[in-house]
C-alpha cells in the first residue's frame, strides 16, 4: 500500500507539472510572435511529462486495460 501512495504522489506531481507546462505552451501559442526555440523546449518538456504519466499509470494509455480493473477501486 505504501508503494501505491508513492506512485500516486509521483503521478500527482507529474500532472501538476504538466499543467504548468501546458499553461506556458498556451501563453507562447497566444503571443503575437511565435518563439520557436521556447515552444520547442516546452513541447519537449510536455512530451517527457506525458511519457512519465504513461509509465506511472498504464491505464492512461487508453489501451483498454482500465476495463480489466475492478469497479470497486
Amino acid at each position: 500500500m505504501e508503494n501505491l501512495a508513492q506512485l500516486l504522489d509521483k503521478l500527482l506531481d507529474t500532472l501538476q507539472a504538466l499543467g504548468t507546462v501546458q499553461t506556458e505552451e498556451h501563453t507562447l501559442l497566444c503571443s503575437k510572435t511565435l518563439a520557436g526555440v521556447a515552444l520547442q523546449r516546452v513541447t519537449d518538456a510536455k512530451s517527457q511529462l506525458l511519457a512519465t504519466v504513461n509509465y506511472l499509470d498504464p491505464t492512461a494509455a487508453g489501451d483498454g486495460t482500465a476495463a480489466a480493473l475492478p469497479s470497486t477501486l
